[in-house]
């Protein structure tokens, strides 16, 4: 049982896809060492965690727990900073 299945029993899980750079529109800029940075690229960990940020206020979730590995893990971080009011706890 995968842990987005475990999740599903007692909670409502979403496991968004993220937007995929292309080798010609890849950047190089990245936001990811400075605090409070707007992002510098579409494909950086603060532009993920602006779209994750939009996607819960599209379905209308007010409170979230945020659960990350890898590059997810610092897409949750970030997010994590951007919206605190809606944030019951991390893990990355």
């Amino acid at each position: 049982m995968s842990v987005v299945e475990r999740l599903a029993q007692s909670d409502r899980p979403i496991q968004p896809d993220s937007v995929q750079p292309s080798p010609s529109n890849a950047s190089t800029k990245s936001s990811v060492l400075e605090p409070n940075a707007i992002a510098t690229s579409r494909y950086a960990p603060a532009a993920y965690a602006q779209d994750l940020t939009v996607l819960l206020e599209q379905l209308e979730i007010s409170n979230v727990w945020l659960v990350g590995h890898s590059l997810g893990g610092s897409i949750s971080l970030w997010a994590a900073d951007q919206m605190p009011q809606k944030l019951e706890g991390s893990s990355a």
